[in-house]
């Protein structure tokens, strides 16, 4: 499921919304829905609700008790080499595929360079 999925769901979700509000059914909290209740949300709305992104470098595969071995100064192997394209992630979600890169005049900080975007034309 790329981007566009997750907008297309989350519109669909508050469609939804609307329509109980257009018929008086009780919300999920339990309580009946007011009728000054807004019978549409706005796109514009949609597109501010604050999400994370995840990078996702790698995993580790390991047990509790070889968790519990784990400590300062010691180095753990990833599944993934450097010049590997890593994971972007949204709730859960894998939206597209980035390569981490050192920000140029910043040799200390990194960004990403998006490869791929699930989705989209370029993908």
């Amino acid at each position: 499921m790329g981007l566009e999925s997750l907008q297309d769901e989350l519109s669909e979700h508050m469609s939804q919304m609307g329509a109980l509000s257009e018929t008086g059914e009780e919300a999920a909290a339990g309580g009946p829905v007011s009728a000054t209740a807004p019978k549409s949300r706005s796109p514009i709305a949609i597109q501010n609700i604050p999400l994370e992104l995840e990078v996702i470098l790698g995993r580790i595969g390991m047990t509790v008790a070889e968790l519990g071995q784990v400590g300062p100064g010691q180095v753990l192997s990833l599944n993934k080499m450097i010049g590997e394209p890593i994971d972007l992630v949204v709730n859960e979600t894998k939206i597209g595929t980035a390569e981490l890169i050192a920000l140029e005049g910043e040799p200390t900080a990194y960004g990403l360079k998006i490869l791929s975007i699930e989705g989209s034309e370029g993908a």
